[in-house]
């Protein structure tokens, strides 16, 4: 229990006030298909096996694979779109007041 509170805790930190419910609630979610979903998929997988050992094993070990496959899927898109948000915000002026990125052509104005 106290690894969902933590959980819950960090994917709604640093967020403004009027996101937190909408994180809370997709993590919620993503809790209850895991344990819904999961659990019975990695049992029949486990079940498989004629030793329970071993089937407890092969269980554990995909789910270990899955994990670390959706933690690196994960980084890699948090890291895309934090570069996405750094190309999207203004430039700045040497005097430190922010500019307009503008596509446009030879007569274009900058603000």
């Amino acid at each position: 229990m106290a690894a969902m509170v933590s959980y819950n805790v960090t994917a709604t930190s640093g967020l403004p006030d009027d996101e937190q419910g909408q994180a809370t609630g997709l993590t919620t979610t993503t809790q209850q298909i895991g344990i819904t979903v999961g659990i019975p998929l990695l049992a029949a997988l486990a079940s498989t096996r004629a030793d329970v050992l071993s089937g407890v094993r092969l269980g554990l070990a995909v789910d270990a694979i899955a994990v670390a496959v959706l933690a690196v899927t994960v980084a890699l898109g948090l890291t895309a779109a934090k570069r996405r948000q750094e190309e999207a915000r203004p430039a700045k002026r040497p005097g430190g007041t922010p500019t307009t990125r503008l596509k446009c052509r030879p007569r274009c104005a900058w603000s």
